[in-house]
Order: structure tokens, then sequence, then C-alpha cells
């Protein structure tokens, strides 16, 4: 059994197999394994993909599905395949640290065999690799919360950035692995991980990975995220889960999204990139956003786009360029 094996999910990563590979090779971990899964690509990235690992001594295999059957659906396939005792899913278009495999394998040795899952911080990145920037120069960064000082309840809830999380294989396993139906893998696996599975979380605030933020990201698409929530809703709810007294405020949002509900936070979010900038639209957006119950930090940045949508339109371009 190898110490790690790390799934290498595309369709169509372009440009951005190479340096997302080269990362992989370039790991001080030497003993984990390759798992390519290819979702029926047509521009010849998987090519790359299995030349680059060809010619390493990194032991690989590459599974070429003939259809496209989504994240979580190539993501099962990859975990089936898995002999590592920790399982790193991970995205072509995105780069590794160095160290991250052993990094996050010492933190999992170290947690406990009652933690599946380990959350690293997360650098972002622009197309062509350069680090993005706030409005102080500052690179950005997602990090993870302190999960030590929360209950399981609200440890769901909180979901850290997917490109820094690693699971142990035999938990993921526990719970069925991925969801193939689920529409968005981060926030399914790892709420039905601490919920169902009871993982307690072991999480580092330096960064471990590079997230590439492009065009075709999958995070750019709110209704997305909207659609993996609600599925994973019903998937907890189904199960038993007891949501204490958030748990009738969920049933009506459920309700809700059956009568055909979007997220203001969305709402808001899609009217900050168009151009050019519909400023009726955005104040509409912002002031759903801000009579809504969301977190305090949406109401406060609904606030900025409601008075200043210009910067605001700034800010959310900046951390998702084309």
């Amino acid at each position: 059994m190898p110490r790690a094996t790390i799934a290498l999910l595309n369709w169509n990563g372009g440009d951005f197999v190479r340096p997302c590979v080269e990362s992989i090779l370039r790991q001080n971990e030497q003993d984990f394994e390759v798992v390519v899964v290819d979702n029926h690509s047509e521009d010849g990235s998987v090519d790359v993909i299995e030349t680059l690992l060809s010619d390493s001594m990194v032991r690989h295999e590459v599974v070429r599905l003939d259809e496209n059957r989504g994240i979580c659906g190539g993501l099962q396939v990859a975990l089936k395949r898995a002999g590592g005792k920790y399982f790193f899913p991970f995205a072509s278009d995105d780069e590794m640290l160095w160290d991250r495999v052993q990094r996050q394998c010492d933190q999992l040795d170290g947690a406990g065999p009652s933690t599946h899952i380990a959350a690293g911080a997360v650098a972002l990145i622009g197309p062509d690799g350069t680090p993005i920037r706030n409005r102080i120069g500052r690179p950005m960064t997602l990090r993870p919360p302190r999960y030590d000082r929360m209950d399981r309840l609200a440890k769901a809830w909180k979901v850290p950035p997917a490109p820094g999380m690693a699971f142990r294989t035999d938990g993921l396993r526990s719970i069925g692995g991925y969801d193939s139906s689920a529409p968005v893998e981060d926030i399914d696996t790892f709420m039905r991980l601490v919920l169902l599975g009871g993982s307690e979380v072991v999480a580092t605030c330096e960064v471990v990975s590079r997230y590439r933020r492009h065009a075709s990201n999958s995070s750019r698409d709110s209704e997305l995220t909207g659609n993996g929530l609600e599925h994973t809703l019903r998937t907890l709810f189904e199960s038993g889960v007891d949501f204490g007294d958030a748990g009738a405020g969920w049933i009506e949002y459920l309700d809700a999204r059956s009568r055909g509900y979007k997220s203001p936070w969305g709402h808001l979010l899609g009217a900050l990139a168009t151009s050019p900038l519909e400023r009726s639209e955005i104040r509409t957006a912002g002031r759903d956003v801000m009579k809504s119950s969301m977190s305090t930090g949406r109401r406060l940045k609904a606030g900025i786009a409601y008075v200043a949508p210009t910067i605001a339109a700034r800010w959310v371009r900046r951390q998702n360029p084309k």
C-alpha cells in the first residue's frame, strides 16, 4: 500500500495540465501513486498528462472514460482504484506545493483514526500562474477555519477550500465515497464525512496548493453551488441528521428551492461580473443580501456593492480573472 493516492481529475485541461503534473512530480514524498481519470477530454490534454507521467518513475494509472461523469463521478472512479492510505483529489488546472503530500499525510498520521480530513490553505493564482493580489498588493489566500473550537454541526458548514483537502481513504469509503449525483464534490463530501462519518478535521493555515482562477472554474457558477448545497441537505435530512434549531429554516430553504428560489448572493455576484454594469440590478441584489440572514461578512460586502458598485465589481473580477 502506498502512503498516498493523488487522484488527478481532468476534463479539457489544456495548457494548465503541464504545470499541474510537474508540481505533482516535484513532491518530496516518495511513496505515492497517481490515478488519472479523464472525463472524456477532446483537447489532447490527457495525452500530455500520460506522457509526463510515463517519463517519470511515479506509479500511475490513466483511466480514459467514454463519457463525462462529472467531478464526483470521476473521483469515485479514482477512489475505487486507489491503493493509498490517504487520498488527494486534485484538479488538473491547479498546482501543489512541493511538500504538500508529505505534510498532510504527516498531519493525518498524527491526528488519529477518527480524523478523516486534512485541510490546508490555498493561494489564488491567475491563468498565467501569477499570484492574485488584493487591493493593497498582498497575495490572496483562502484559509480553513479553526475547527477545534466548533461542535460537529457548526464544523460541517465550514467547508475548507477544495484544492487544500486530503482524506483518509478508508474514511471516504466508509460513507460510500463520492456521491456521483452530487453537483459539487467538496460541499457534499465534507459535510457527509463530518455529519455521517463522524470525522474530525485537522487544519493548517499554511498554503499547501495553488488554486488557478480562470473563466472555466466551476466555482464561478453560483447556481451550481446552490444546487450542490440543496442536494447535500436533502441527502443529510433523508439520512436522519438532526440540524437542531436550524432545521426548520433549512426545510424552508429546500421548499423555496423546489419553487425556483435562487440565492441573492449568487444574483449579486452575477450582476457584479457583467459588463457594462447594471447599477440598479446590483443595488437590488445587494439590498436582498443585506435583508437576508446570511453571514455578517456577506451582508457587509453587499452593502459596499450597494453604495459603490464599481469598486465591488473590481473586487469580484480581481478574484476571478479571465
